[in-house]
């Protein structure tokens, strides 16, 4: 099912440089950005037992930071970009 309001709101045109952006630290809206990350998984206390729900996962920064859980099925309203985690 496709949102009414997904062309609104979806990001394809600027997820390409997304992740390099959250680096800027000089910006203030994103400083504290990794903080945050850490501080959510930190606070979700996900165990290998858990299911995780992912929404509005973008480029995926906080699904990686996500350990080992059951399954992670991730959401996001773009439609060009997929997350892949990284090869161990």
């Amino acid at each position: 099912m496709r949102s009414k309001h997904a062309d609104y709101y979806n990001h394809d045109n600027i997820a390409v440089n997304y992740d390099e952006s959250i680096q800027r630290t000089d910006d203030p809206i994103r400083q504290g950005y990794q903080e945050v990350l850490d501080w959510v998984i930190e606070h979700a206390d996900i165990d290998a037992s858990q299911s995780v729900l992912e929404l509005g996962s973008g480029t995926g920064n906080l699904t990686a930071r996500i350990g080992a859980c059951k399954r992670i099925v991730c959401v996001d309203i773009s439609t060009k970009w997929t997350f892949s985690p990284p090869k161990k």
